[in-house]
């Protein structure tokens, strides 16, 4: 490693702690700020990122609440005329998709509910993992499941259908 990478990685504010430190600042803000303010302020932020800043923000996400995560993911999502558009070079869907594989149980119905196209468009692995956590958080909720009934809203017999079709696709 590189002198300057060193001092760059200790001393100089990354882009990533700047981000964490605005969400920080404001996530127990209500919704009205994030939809007028608060998501258009992140895409902004993350238009700057360079391909060091990703690799760090994907380290970093992990020890970030999920609430943090979750800001961060509708910020990808939200779709506003008068919000700037992300890079058409930012993987939103590969993003989106690692923060639900990290968020809390208690995120991950929203996750799915309000973005479940955003979670389909994946590769083979991240559909295969994202199948795994949904299951995982199933098995977990026995009441909301029951022999693929609708249960608490949710048809698991379609969704999880409609993601191993996109699994099949995805390993073509």
């Amino acid at each position: 490693m590189a002198l300057k990478d060193i001092f760059d990685k200790f001393f100089k504010p990354n882009k990533v702690n700047k981000l964490l430190g605005y969400i920080k600042k404001c996530e127990n803000y209500d919704s009205d700020y994030w939809m007028v303010a608060g998501y258009k302020d992140i895409i902004i932020e993350l238009n700057q990122f360079k391909d060091n800043d990703w690799r760090f923000l994907n380290q970093k996400l992990i020890n970030w609440s999920s609430n943090q995560k979750s800001i961060l993911a509708l910020a990808l999502t939200y779709q506003d005329p008068n919000c700037p558009k992300i890079n058409e070079d930012i993987e939103i869907s590969k993003l989106y998709s690692y923060i639900f594989l990290l968020v809390d149980d208690e995120e991950l119905e929203y996750f799915w509910e309000e973005n479940w196209d955003v979670l389909l468009s994946n590769d083979l692995e991240t559909l295969q993992s994202i199948k795994k956590r949904i299951i995982e958080y199933v098995r977990k909720k026995p009441n909301i499941y029951n022999d693929g009934k609708l249960m608490a809203g949710y048809n698991f017999e379609i969704m999880f259908d409609t993601l191993d079709k996109q699994i099949i696709k995805a390993s073509r």
